[in-house]
């Protein structure tokens, strides 16, 4: 297993499961003696163009230009899980897409 110092991944089994809000929790809890930098990973698992939830968009593998898409938070509308970690104080939060 890696290790590394630092270094905290929250992950579930489903959604609605409450990573993003244990990670703005967190966030907000050592913003102000850590460097908090935040990675939301998104795999896409349908080749239909169907996301995780169902939905159209996220979940089509030909909208990847590369093997993968990383993203820098920059704002947005305020329900999305990259711009709550922001707002909870994060310095920077990226956005990874990649197939599974």
């Amino acid at each position: 297993m890696l290790q590394l110092k630092n270094l905290l991944m929250i992950g579930a089994a489903g959604k609605d499961a409450g990573k993003t809000e244990f990670a703005c929790f967190l966030i907000r809890k050592f913003k102000d003696t850590e460097k908090v930098i935040a990675l939301k990973v998104t795999t896409i698992h349908e080749p239909d163009g169907r996301g995780q939830r169902g939905g159209e968009g996220y979940g089509d593998h030909s909208l990847l230009k590369d093997k993968y898409c990383l993203t820098e938070e920059t704002g947005g509308p305020v329900d999305k899980d990259t711009v709550r970690m922001l707002h909870a104080g994060a310095q920077k939060v990226f956005w990874l897409q990649a197939p599974k």
